[in-house]
């Protein structure tokens, strides 16, 4: 039994598995934080914040040196872990976003999970039906360079021009665009040839 039930490391598994049975794998995407999310939000910062943090704290070091006595240097250890447990919460709270924040495209609806701490989860979802627009957002140049970007699907009734859904770091982001418009439009295709089909039986069926 896990202790924590929104914070369950197979839940991206188990659903794209389940959207999988139902809609054949083909017809179904699973989308997650590409590997420069962990790069530009997880481990460059790290590096940087433990550097600027250490390099700070022993400026202080040798600024109180003639005069450190114990008190002062339980007060330094203390700040000096009080800041660490303070970088090292915000980091992780991307590192968790990088690994368990993710989408799941299918024929019918877009679904977008973001973990918002150990003890909460968030999903946001959109019906196909109501897509206005799918575009992609690669405007700065580590996005061009790196080939990574937001995807963004607009609702048809958004007049102010805000997305409802954008998926972030997202890798080969234009490719993935033309793969889920092929899945939609393909599957809402296929359903009303089979409409047609069976409201022609129907007729067929009438006039016999």
């Amino acid at each position: 039994m896990r202790i924590f039930s929104n914070f369950d490391t197979k839940f991206k598994e188990k659903l794209y598995n389940e959207f999988k049975s139902k809609y054949g794998e083909e017809n179904v995407i699973l989308i997650t934080r590409c590997k420069y999310f962990l790069w530009f939000n997880v481990l460059i910062p790290l590096f940087f914040l433990e550097i600027g943090y250490i390099i700070l704290w022993i400026l202080f070091y040798l600024v109180d040196l003639g005069e450190l006595n114990s008190f002062k240097w339980s007060m330094y250890v203390f700040l000096f872990v009080l800041g660490h447990l303070i970088i090292w919460g915000k980091i992780f709270k991307k590192f968790i976003d990088y690994k368990m924040d993710f989408a799941v495209i299918t024929p019918e609806e877009i679904i977008s999970y973001n973990q918002t701490g150990i003890f909460s989860r968030s999903s946001r979802s959109l019906d196909v039906d109501k897509i206005k627009t799918i575009s992609v957002d690669k405007k700065w140049l580590l996005r061009s360079i790196f080939n990574f970007g937001s995807i963004i699907f607009l609702s048809e009734w958004d007049d102010t021009w805000h997305w409802d859904i954008e998926l972030k770091f997202v890798a080969s982001p234009e490719k993935l665009e033309e793969k889920i418009t092929r899945i939609i439009w393909y599957w809402k295709f296929n359903n009303e040839i089979s409409r047609f089909k069976q409201e022609y039986k129907k007729e067929y069926k009438k006039n016999l």
